[in-house]
């Protein structure tokens, strides 16, 4: 008695006769070969990848990323070796955006990394070049539904080809939805998946285009080429439950990490330290006669001093060379970066000027006036000066015509400030401490009793302010975290002082 109809994985083997349903992975051809239908066009093309393993193994798969192709695991596995993640075993290579083969569309590009999932039937194959002219189709957040329409395509063999020059669709109906699995049933006697099929996408229309909902995996190739059967069904391996999985691969979440850096004057020129180093103080050799502002823009730290009335600036990627902008100064000096323009704000005649790095330096006259410190800051696409007249902090803003009014937060010395969520941190020193006072409490001001003796500086991420002080020649830091205490960091310094923090993001 013949054994009963059921599917097979499509497994590296010899094609074998019986109603069984089959492993997809094409074996002992030198090319693809096809689900049997029409040829894909539009979207539907765009999502279907053709899979080469070495020279006698072929499958299909999907571009989920620019650099990313989804896949069957099984067609890498070889004599019951698990696939491990790592570079292939073999020499592979996806050809992406290329539906017919004996064209010069799209991309042949090498894997160089395979990353499997632990328990699906499932591998991300990355590309070792990126294809940007060909658009990923998305992974689908939904489940599959029974009844609904979906396509299937490849490149594997079909009823009259071992190796057909095109990849091809067929339109599937949802039979079954499993936990892991949906089950598809063919419309037509024409649509069929068959081997070198493995891997490839199992599409749902949407609006917009498609998405992937599934890949292959097993099928009983009813109507292939060299089948006895003519059952079609086939049983896919579903991706909208690995959808995390995949884009923490293909897509991972962006890392952030922050450099304190801190600037200071020794013997007329501008010492650096960071924190990534320990704050082991370097020469910049950029020489000032005045005060020290800084910034950073595009991972570039730019650093501002004063020579003979004039503003210079000096940029880390030019080997701190000291340019002269042409901006005049009698007084103090701060500035910010917003959307990518430097601004450099300066006094002159007991008022401030602002020069912006997309106007040629032009420095032009805000009308705000100040009879002591100066300081900046940027947030929320507005730019806020503060400045210090009859023993109070005044703010100005960008967006009410600079016009100044007083917070009443009393000061006696130095003054800095800094943004944390939305939230403006003013500091100031009276009695030799420091005192903070908040926008979202009324500038409430409140004694951190942080000790000082020369200026402060200040900076704020990741939840955390950060204070900076001179005390006895050296540069103090304390944190919001660590309730203010105060720390040498052992930078010297013998005039003022400057702090940045640097922040580099990756993926």
């Amino acid at each position: 008695m013949s054994a009963p109809d059921r599917p097979r994985r499509l497994r590296t083997r010899a094609l074998r006769t019986g109603a069984v349903a089959a492993v997809l992975v094409g074996v002992g051809v030198p090319a693809a070969v096809a689900v049997q239908g029409s040829t894909p066009t539009g979207s539907v093309a765009q999502a279907t990848v053709k899979v080469d393993v070495g020279t006698d193994r072929s499958c299909s798969g999907a571009l989920v990323a620019p650099a990313w192709v989804v896949t069957a695991k099984s067609c890498f596995t070889t004599g019951g070796v698990a696939v491990v993640q790592g570079a292939p075993k073999v020499s592979t290579k996806a050809t992406v955006g290329r539906v017919d083969l004996t064209g010069t569309a799209g991309r042949v590009v090498t894997v160089d990394l395979l990353v499997p999932h632990a328990d699906r039937d499932v591998v991300l194959a990355r590309l070792s070049t990126p294809v940007t002219d060909v658009t990923p189709v998305k992974i689908a957040s939904a489940a599959p539904v029974v009844g609904q329409e979906l396509t299937v395509t490849g490149y594997g063999r079909t009823a009259t080809q071992l190796v057909p020059d095109t990849a091809h669709a067929a339109t599937y109906t949802v039979a079954a939805v499993a936990t892991g699995t949906v089950a598809l049933r063919a419309q037509g006697a024409g649509a069929t998946i068959c081997k070198g099929d493995a891997g490839g996408p199992t599409l749902r229309a949407t609006t917009g285009g498609v998405e992937l909902v599934a890949i292959h995996h097993t099928a009983y190739q009813g109507g292939c080429l060299g089948a006895t059967t003519t059952r079609q069904d086939a049983t896919d391996t579903r991706l909208d439950v690995l959808r995390t999985w995949i884009t923490g691969i293909t897509d991972p979440a962006p890392v952030v990490w922050h450099v304190k850096h801190v600037y200071t004057v020794n013997g007329g020129q501008v010492w650096e330290a960071a924190s990534d180093n320990g704050w082991r103080s370097l020469n910049s050799a950029i020489t000032t006669s005045g005060p020290v502002a800084v910034l950073a823009v595009g991972g570039v730290k730019y650093v501002y001093t004063v020579n003979g009335g004039r503003v210079y600036e000096a940029a880390s990627n030019n080997g701190w060379k000291n340019l002269d902008t042409g901006i005049t100064t009698s007084g103090a000096l701060a500035v910010i970066a917003m959307n990518g323009v430097k601004y450099v704000y300066t006094v002159n005649g007991g008022q401030v000027w602002e020069a912006a790095s997309n106007n040629g330096w032009r420095n032009l006259n805000s009308g705000i006036s100040t009879s002591g410190p100066l300081a900046v800051m940027a947030t929320g696409g507005v730019k806020y000066v503060y400045t210090v007249n009859g023993g109070q902090v005044w703010e100005a803003a960008s967006n009410n015509g600079w016009r100044s009014a007083s917070s009443g937060i009393p000061t006696s010395g130095a003054l800095a400030v800094t943004a944390m969520n939305g939230v403006k941190y003013v500091y100031t020193v009276i009695g030799g401490q420091v005192h903070e006072a908040a926008s979202n409490n009324g500038w409430k001001v409140q004694n951190s009793t942080v000790t000082t003796s020369g200026p402060v500086a200040a900076m704020a991420f990741d939840g955390v302010k950060y204070v900076y002080t001179v005390n006895g020649g050296q540069v103090w830091e304390a944190a919001s975290n660590n309730g203010w205490k105060n720390l040498s960091s052992g930078v010297s310094t013998s005039g003022p002082l400057a702090v940045l923090d640097l922040e580099t993001v990756t993926r």
